[in-house]
């Protein structure tokens, strides 16, 4: 398994900070709002040009927000994240629109993401 880089750290970083602040009832953006923000922010990523990253997250919660998820959805697996090259929004693979996840798909496919540096294709 390879290291995570400060980026990966810093939005794990981001994650766990958010998913406190749900468990602890702040006056943060409500989640759905936040998920909402998220789809947004997958509209603005060219995948041509867009940084990809992976890590073992709950499948069904890959950003944390849900602080009480019921133990059957516990599953964790490996979540796929892309960000526009300018921005520090990571995007779950799930939020992005179709058309922009299949050219990361093919993308990847094509080895065209060298920091996958695993050598796995996820698809």
């Amino acid at each position: 398994m390879r290291r995570l880089t400060m980026d990966e750290r810093r939005f794990l970083k981001e994650m766990r900070k958010r998913a406190e602040a749900v468990r602890k009832g702040s006056n943060l953006m409500p989640v759905e709002q936040w998920l909402a923000s998220r789809k947004e922010a997958g509209l603005k990523i060219n995948p041509e040009t867009a940084e990809v990253m992976w890590l073992y997250a709950q499948t069904l919660d890959p950003y944390g927000v849900y602080p009480d998820l019921p133990e059957e959805f516990d599953s964790v697996g490996r979540k796929y994240f892309a960000r526009a090259s300018e921005s520090d929004e990571w995007v779950d693979f799930g939020d992005l629109p179709d058309v922009t996840l299949a050219a990361l798909r093919e993308r990847i496919g094509q080895g065209r993401s060298p920091e996958l540096d695993d050598g796995e294709i996820p698809f």
